[in-house]
């Protein structure tokens, strides 16, 4: 697992060892960031449910201004403040460690927006349908945010 593209290329990424998360594979990850856009700059990024923080970390190193962080799991955070600090990013990224729901409400209460939301979640964990319909969203976003 690696960084594709942008400031932090190549650099490798670890996961827990724990086996906590099944990390973004290099290919998904580019074909994504390919849909998305190529350049990021200026764009604030959700990065709920982070594991090893993969989505985040290659959204900040193609220019993303900002990245939130959030995992129940401390050992994935523990991943992603390691892998911030091997891509020298963690001056533009914030990490939380909490429930998704918790992580809405503390996020939105505290005036955070965002352009982009990555949503990875361990499937057999998620009642989809709940996640997507809370309140919080509508402070969250701006106007033309995109949830990946």
């Amino acid at each position: 697992m690696r960084v594709i593209s942008g400031k932090a290329k190549g650099r490798r990424l670890k996961a827990p060892e724990n086996g906590a998360v099944r990390p973004t594979s290099d290919k998904f990850k580019e074909a994504v960031f390919n849909i998305l856009w190529h350049n990021l700059d200026g764009l604030k990024v959700l990065d709920l449910f982070a594991g090893s923080g993969g989505l985040g970390i290659e959204a900040l190193s193609r220019g993303a201004e900002k990245a939130v962080f959030v995992d129940k799991n401390r050992k994935c955070l523990d991943s992603v403040s390691e892998n911030l600090r091997v891509c020298d990013l963690g001056e533009y990224a914030e990490v939380f460690c909490m429930d998704y729901r918790r992580a809405l409400k503390y996020l939105s209460g505290h005036g955070y927006l965002f352009d982009l939301v990555f949503l990875d979640p361990p499937y057999h964990e998620i009642d989809w349908s709940e996640l997507l319909s809370c309140s919080e969203w509508r402070e969250l976003l701006e106007n033309e945010s995109i949830l990946v």
